[in-house]
């Protein structure tokens, strides 16, 4: 009897190992970071977090065991901050996360849009996604926290936020993007841009590859809504080399230093 016990032990240990394994994998794959979970999704999404912070405070497995990985996951990956603790699972935000998940990721991309006398400002911390750059001084004096876009094949190749209206424009708004492009190929970085799901726009970014400027770009009168507006920009810019027998790896079998742009804000004008 203590024999069979002991081998179902062993066994249960081998499975939480490999479930652990397994969440963390899906969750770096699948994540409000990369914008691929959508709103019938995130209560799984958000119910799958949470076992994995449960499975590892239970079993003692810390899994991230370089120093500020975790919090860098969590905030790249899921939009959730924790503390620098070690092991990471022991921090209150982890606590609240397994307690009530729902509640403790909110279920939206950031809130960092702000009224100025130009328009309505989203910095680059309000859009999920992309390749977060905290401190970019790329072709700059100052250093600003910024979101690289490389080729849609990279996994960081789109950002999502969401623009809040207190009431529904009736006139055509402008959006402008402040950016600056890849500055090692002649042809320019492809951009897409949609506004609550429709395409407003596809082409060239227009961005320089020497200074950051602002480009323009009308978004339609009567397509943003009163409340939550869903902004999306992708880049959409081609590969040039082929997938292999098992596809591509990010620096092996493709280059992703050339066909990006960063984003450093998108103004919305004439919104006040």
């Amino acid at each position: 009897m203590a024999e069979q016990k002991a081998g179902q032990t062993v066994y249960r240990n081998y499975v939480f190992k490999e479930k652990i394994s397994f969440l963390w994998s899906y969750l770096s794959d699948n994540c409000l970071g990369r914008v691929n979970v959508d709103k019938a999704e995130f209560p799984e999404y958000a119910r799958r977090l949470a076992e994995f912070c449960s499975l590892c405070k239970e079993r003692n497995v810390s899994y991230m065991n370089r120093e500020g990985y975790a919090p860098e996951w969590f905030a790249s990956s899921h939009l959730y901050a924790i503390g620098k603790t070690n092991p990471w699972f022991n921090t209150s935000e982890v606590a609240k996360l397994i307690a009530d998940p729902l509640q403790a990721l909110g279920g939206r991309s950031p809130d960092a849009q702000k009224e100025t006398p130009q328009g309505i400002v989203m910095p680059a911390r309000g859009f999920a996604g992309g390749q977060v750059s905290p401190d970019c001084g790329w072709m700059r004096e100052d250093s600003v926290q910024a979101v690289i876009l490389r080729r849609p094949s990279s996994s960081f190749g789109i950002v999502q936020g969401t623009l809040i209206l207190r009431k529904k424009p009736d006139h055509e708004v402008k959006m402008l993007l402040k950016g600056i492009q890849d500055e090692k190929k002649e042809d320019t970085a492809r951009i897409e841009i949609l506004v609550n799901g429709k395409s407003i726009y596809q082409g060239k970014t227009g961005f320089l590859k020497d200074r950051w400027t602002q480009q323009a770009f009308p978004i339609p009168a009567g397509l943003l809504e009163e409340g939550e507006n869903t902004i999306t920009i992708r880049n959409v810019t081609a590969d040039t080399e082929k997938d292999g027998l098992c596809g591509a790896s990010f620096d092996e079998a493709r280059n992703y230093y050339w066909g990006w742009f960063i984003l450093e804000e998108v103004l919305f004008a004439d919104l006040l």
